[in-house]
């Protein structure tokens, strides 16, 4: 099972990759945006194989809404700055 896992992720890395690829050649965005890309897919295939969720099929609406949910969260203020107090308090 731990051959098939990582034979998995390695396609979903290899999709990445292309993705990746495809964005430069394409100058689609900046190497800024590329890059914020592929740093958030990582994170996202990250967590899918430490839920062993190994093929892209078997994700679900509910792990991309518990991703997105993470990633807001990761990237607000409050994340950066837990002392800072919130606004009216």
């Amino acid at each position: 099972m731990r051959s098939q896992k990582s034979k998995n992720t390695q396609k979903m890395y290899k999709l990445l990759d292309e993705f990746i690829s495809y964005m430069y050649d394409k100058r689609t965005g900046s190497d800024m945006t590329a890059d914020s890309y592929y740093r958030d897919i990582d994170r996202f295939i990250t967590y899918l194989t430490d839920h062993d969720i190994t093929s892209l099929k078997k994700v679900s609406k509910e792990d991309v809404l518990i991703m997105s949910v993470c990633f807001v969260r990761a990237r607000s203020p409050e994340a950066r700055s837990p002392t800072r107090p919130m606004p009216g308090t």
